[in-house]
């Protein structure tokens, strides 16, 4: 459950929440004791919402489960390939347009004017600014799309959760 750095001999070890010190042969890669371990992972596992979430019609979910399925059914319907080549173009457009920013300035305006630190400046954050709001535009169809796609899968994924937790019900309460 925890996992473990190996010490050499018995030492000592000083939980870095309580500071209880013990002797022990392994430390803990997390510098906790089992008792901080297993408390902060409780209060991990309670911080998460319990709030009620209306899916459809006679389906109410917690948020934590809604957020659970959700991932399920992004998993199961992955970005396309324009999504996936938009997003990286995003990305690495800033490192592009900084790195070229210097030369287009100085293409345009020598150094000694004092325009080109606004070309500079202008190409540098204007620019990926710009390129993305493109790609958000041209993208955002597909990515509505993909949206409702996965709010009906979620809702099936929820539908089918709920019948087998009645099933279960059934089962165990059933006077067999």
């Amino acid at each position: 459950m925890f996992p473990y750095r190996e010490l050499a001999g018995d030492r000592k070890f000083r939980c870095a929440e309580c500071g209880r010190v013990k002797r022990v042969k392994y430390v803990p890669i997390s510098n906790l004791c089992r008792r901080c371990a297993a408390r902060k992972a409780a209060e991990k596992r309670r911080s998460v919402p319990n709030i009620p979430i209306t899916l459809a019609d006679n389906l109410v979910v917690t948020k934590a489960v809604e957020r659970r399925l959700k991932k399920k059914a992004e998993g199961d319907m992955p970005p396309t390939r324009a999504e996936k080549l938009g997003d990286q173009i995003s990305k690495w457009s800033i490192l592009v347009f900084w790195a070229s920013a210097y030369f287009v300035a100085h293409a345009i305006f020598p150094e000694s004017s004092g325009l080109f630190w606004w070309v500079l400046l202008g190409w540098a954050f204007g620019g990926p600014l710009a390129l993305m709001h493109a790609i958000d535009l041209l993208l955002a169809k597909p990515r509505k799309e993909r949206a409702e796609q996965i709010t009906v899968r979620v809702i099936d994924l929820a539908e089918t959760r709920k019948r087998v937790i009645e099933e279960a019900l059934r089962f165990y309460s059933s006077p067999e």
